[in-house]
Formats: structure tokens, C-alpha cells, sequence
């Protein structure tokens, strides 16, 4: 199961945009409390490993959906699809893998990057792809027990490479029909911009605070003439 995806240096995707399909909970948002309990069926309980034996309890959306202007989102649909291609690629042509242990932090800042959290039999794995012509370079890593540990080895590699190839992001959707918002739960929703770089948002940032008004119908305009009075349900 994914938690959430990272991409930056691709096209005007300039700056680190993030789509997480971590539920939110009444516990940490009060204020969407009502929009939130009419809609538990989009909802994945999972749990995974910590550090004593233990495990901790995550709720994770099915899907998330995507609206806006069409220019950022072609270039997020193709964020997604370039990542399942190396993905394909890291997968079946067989990267010598002690090569893809560089410090990431040597990588070339021009580089697209991406980052992937997901789930995999309870355990939580991060993989990291820097990817470009001086630079490629792969870091997988997951907490077994809890503690921090290198999955760069063959077995456990390739094993992580089949889920992803099997999911392939299909949790992520892209949608001109605002209509479906009113369908799907507030945290399902992001917002995607285009202005001299390409974002997106989480439309449940601007309902954390009601001081934003002026600020969320203004977005709003923007964002394929969506009503804001049409999402608010307290």
C-alpha cells in the first residue's frame, strides 16, 4: 500500500510536490470532522513494524484524485509514468546494486527526483531515485523491525520492485469533473496549479483554517472555476 510520492526537477515541477493518501483522522483535524465521518468506506486500516515488536495503526485512503489546470497535471501524469518506467527498468535489467549505494547527497541538483513510502507485508519501505544524465542513483530502504536498514540486496530488492510494477500508482487519478468532489472525502482531494512552476495541493489545507477565505476562493477561481460553497458541509 502507498503512503505517499515525491517528485521534483521534472518539467516545471520544480520544487518537491508531494501527494500523500495518509487518511486524516478526527484526532488531528478537528475541523473536518463532519465532511469526514459520512465517508470511512474509502478508508485501508494497515498496520507496520516498529522499533520493541510492536506496530503502529495507519489509515490510508483507496484512491486520491487530482484536479486543475490541465498543464500541471500532464506534467504530474508524466512524473508518474517516467517512475514506472524506471521502475520496469531497475527491475528487469538488473542494476549492479553496489553501485546504486552513492550518497545521495553527491547526487547532481538538476537530477529528477522522486520518493515512494509504501507498505509491504507490514513492513514500511522508502525508495529514492535520482535520475538523470550524470547522475542515477537508488536508495531502498525499510524497517523490518523498526530500525532503519538497507534493501538494496537482491532478493529483498526485487521483491519491493514487483509490488511497485503491480500498483504502478493507480491510487493517484486525474480528474477535469469537479463534480466528484462532493462524492469522495475532503482528504481525497488535491489541487493542482500551474503558474511558472507546477503544485499541488491538498484541498484540506485551506479548510484547516478559517482566516484563508479570501485566500481559498481565490485558488478556487483558479482552480477549474470550482465553488467553494459546493465543498463546505459543516
Amino acid at each position: 500500500m502507498i503512503i505517499d510520492f515525491s517528485v521534483s526537477n521534472y518539467k516545471l515541477i520544480t520544487e518537491k510536490q508531494t501527494i500523500s493518501l495518509e487518511a486524516l483522522t478526527v484526532k488531528r483535524d478537528k475541523f473536518l470532522l463532519g465532511p469526514l465521518r459520512q465517508s470511512k468506506d474509502n478508508i485501508i486500516n494497515a498496520k507496520y513494524r516498529i522499533i520493541g515488536g510492536k506496530t503502529k495503526d495507519i489509515k490510508l485512503l483507496k484512491d486520491v484524485y487530482v484536479f486543475g489546470k490541465e498543464e500541471a497535471m500532464q506534467d504530474l501524469k508524466g512524473a508518474i509514468e517516467l517512475f514506472n518506467k524506471i521502475i520496469s527498468y531497475d527491475r528487469f535489467y538488473k542494476y549492479k546494486y553496489k553501485d546504486c549505494l552513492t550518497d545521495l547527497s553527491n547526487s547532481n541538483d538538476e537530477a529528477i527526483k522522486f520518493e515512494i513510502t509504501f507498505l509491504l507485508n507490514n513492513i514500511r519501505y522508502i525508495y529514492k531515485i535520482h535520475y538523470g544524465f550524470n547522475c542515477k542513483i537508488r536508495e531502498l530502504v525499510y524497517y523490518p523491525k523498526g530500525r532503519k536498514k538497507s534493501a538494496m540486496t537482491n532478493k529483498v530488492f526485487k521483491k519491493a520492485l514487483d509490488y511497485l510494477l503491480i500498483n504502478k500508482l493507480d491510487q493517484i487519478k486525474f480528474s477535469s469533473d469537479t463534480s466528484l468532489m462532493n462524492k469522495v472525502r475532503k482528504d481525497q482531494i488535491y489541487l493542482a496549479d500551474f503558474d511558472d512552476n507546477v503544485y499541488v495541493y491538498p484541498i484540506t489545507d485551506y479548510y484547516n483554517s478559517r482566516k484563508k477565505n479570501i485566500e481559498n476562493d481565490y485558488l478556487c477561481g483558479r482552480f477549474g472555476g470550482i465553488d467553494r460553497n459546493k465543498l463546505i458541509e459543516y
